[in-house]
């Protein structure tokens, strides 16, 4: 073994001080420590104990040190001398009324697949507050962490949410109305988290600015179709600790039978607008995002568009909840979030609908796939601890040794064949274990080994 060495000048050590057991020095040559009861037989023998139990250590250590060290796959931005171009959907400005009805009408055809498309490619179940996010179909041939010098992002910012207590009559007719746009509204809205922005369908377009305040129905029932009249604890997702005020309507119906479930009424105030982002990055496949403050310019209509569709198609996206946050940690920041992804989709849908003539240039710095070196801090530390220990046992067997009657000094390789033994009875087999203390002293160019009691 490689502490053989350290063995042999142990053993020296011990046996020319006090003696030492024939049994220990078989423990010390096959294992390189002593029997666990000699290290409590005096000080000199717990130092030396403990300082070859270090020995030991570093070889199934190892692991400790070279495992610090991983290489985990990221991508790196090259910023190029000649900066490539890419080319993205614009957004239509300073409409007149036949480009208008043009531009509708191309959006329009598809526009709910694109915000279902939208609202499922950018957005996780993470909450991602403070995030806009844009799906770029073309964006998908680039690599993560690409960035774009500059590009046109949707933004929605939640300024005040106001639970109210219950659903007003005028109210409950809006929502009755707004089956004239989608007659599965009721439907929907039946589903277990479902929601519905009740608004005048009527009084709110295009041309219009967007409202003020939102005004959100979320279906907070444990069960659709519950038959329950008053709302409680197990009739809802909501935790035990929640503040917020629930009730109990007649949203849906079959066959004139009333089904009534447990819902939430909020009024949310917000900003709606698009802005300028620079150095946005590529966050996932096919989306932009951002990292840091977008520069809001002046609306030219698109975001009226966007909010105007969203009370539209806010039911049909229920079921993508793997892009919602759970509604029963928070309530509040699922509807955020909800209302968020939904003007981000809907923002996108209209962008990606607009003409040719429309598109915008803008460069940006590819990202390279490489290797990026994790180092395990708490590892290496154990490391440098180790080594420090055995460096300071180093030093305190130096000192020991310097105090040994016989220190054995110099190559240690043939020293087993320099020891006379001939003075020493051997033992027979079975009395091997015999409790007497061998001592060594100097025979010429060797040692001899006796008997010390």
């Amino acid at each position: 073994m490689w502490a053989a060495p350290l063995c042999w000048r142990t053993i020296f050590m011990l046996a020319g001080k006090h003696g030492i057991e024939y049994r220990d020095i078989k423990w010390v040559v096959s294992y390189g420590v002593f029997r666990p009861s000699t290290n409590f037989q005096c000080s000199l023998n717990l130092l030396l104990g403990f300082i070859l139990v270090f020995t030991l250590v570093p070889q199934p250590s190892a692991p400790l040190v070279t495992g610090s060290i991983s290489w985990l796959p990221s991508n790196k931005t090259i910023d190029l001398p000649d900066r490539p171009d890419f080319t993205l959907a614009g957004y239509p400005q300073d409409l007149n009324v036949t480009e208008q009805f043009n531009y509708m009408r191309a959006a329009g055809a598809n526009l709910g697949t694109t915000i279902l498309k939208n609202f499922n490619v950018a957005w996780s179940q993470a909450p991602d507050p403070f995030i806009s996010k844009r799906v770029i179909a073309s964006a998908a041939r680039l690599g993560i962490g690409s960035t774009f010098d500059s590009v046109l992002l949707p933004y929605f910012a939640a300024t005040q949410i106001e639970w109210l207590p219950e659903i007003d009559n005028n109210s409950l007719r809006l929502l009755n109305s707004m089956q004239i746009n989608n007659d599965r509204l009721l439907d929907q809205l039946n589903l277990t988290a479902a929601a519905a922005l009740i608004v005048n369908e009527t009084l709110i377009g295009p041309p219009t600015p967007p409202p003020p305040a939102w005004y959100i129905l979320i279906n907070v029932g444990t069960q659709s179709n519950s038959k329950a009249r008053k709302c409680n604890l197990f009739d809802t997702f909501l935790p035990a600790n929640s503040t917020i005020p629930v009730f109990t309507a007649d949203i849906y119906s079959y066959r004139g039978i009333q089904y009534p479930s447990c819902f939430a009424y909020a009024k949310v105030s917000y900003i709606a607008a698009h802005g300028i982002c620079s150095d946005c990055r590529v966050g996932s496949l096919s989306t932009v995002q951002n990292d840091t403050e977008i520069e809001l310019v002046p609306d030219y209509g698109p975001v009226r568009f966007a909010t105007h569709e969203m009370s539209r198609y806010i039911t049909q996206m229920t079921p993508l909840q793997d892009s919602l946050p759970d509604p029963r940690f928070d309530l509040e920041v699922y509807a955020i979030a909800f209302l968020t992804r939904l003007f981000s989709a809907s923002w996108n849908a209209w962008a990606d609908a607009s003409a040719d003539q429309y598109m915008v240039t803008t460069g940006y710095k590819p990202a390279v796939s490489t290797l990026t070196a994790k180092i395990s801090r708490s590892r290496v530390y154990g490391w440098l601890a180790l080594q420090l220990s055995l460096t300071f046992a180093g030093a305190g067997f130096i000192w020991l040794q310097s105090t040994s009657r016989y220190p054995l000094l110099g190559d240690t390789a043939m020293v087993a064949f320099n020891i006379d033994s001939t003075e020493v009875s051997k033992t027979p087999p079975h009395e091997q274990e015999k409790r007497e203390l061998l001592g060594i002293e100097p025979k010429g160019d060797g040692w001899k080994v006796i008997v010390v009691n």
